[in-house]
């Protein structure tokens, strides 16, 4: 998932500087978000799901970071995402809107 978001970046970033790559990188950003959207629904319980939304890069910036800069909503279609985004709403880790 987070490699899948990473991608999803660069591309974003990728169709930003180069305006003429914009079409390829959307249909390119589509088919990366239908691959990761497979996984995700292969996902068997919520700690693995959490886990995965959770996951720190090198930034410290984890999956629901990314997914809330770059909508990429498809990501948490599942009832695991839906119910770890809940847990993470009425905790301390969320402090801003921007998950909802």
């Amino acid at each position: 998932m987070k490699t899948g978001c990473l991608v999803i970046e660069l591309l974003e970033l990728t169709s930003q500087r180069f305006e003429p790559l914009k079409v390829r990188s959307n249909a390119l950003r589509d088919n990366a978000e239908a691959i990761v959207a497979k996984y995700m629904a292969k996902v068997h319980g919520e700690s693995e799901m959490r886990y995965l939304l959770l996951e720190k890069d090198i930034e410290e910036r984890d999956a629901l970071d990314l997914i809330t800069n770059y909508s990429i909503f498809a990501f948490l279609q599942s009832q695991y995402a839906e119910n770890v985004v809940k847990e993470i709403w009425r905790s301390p880790y969320a402090m801003n809107d921007t998950i909802f």
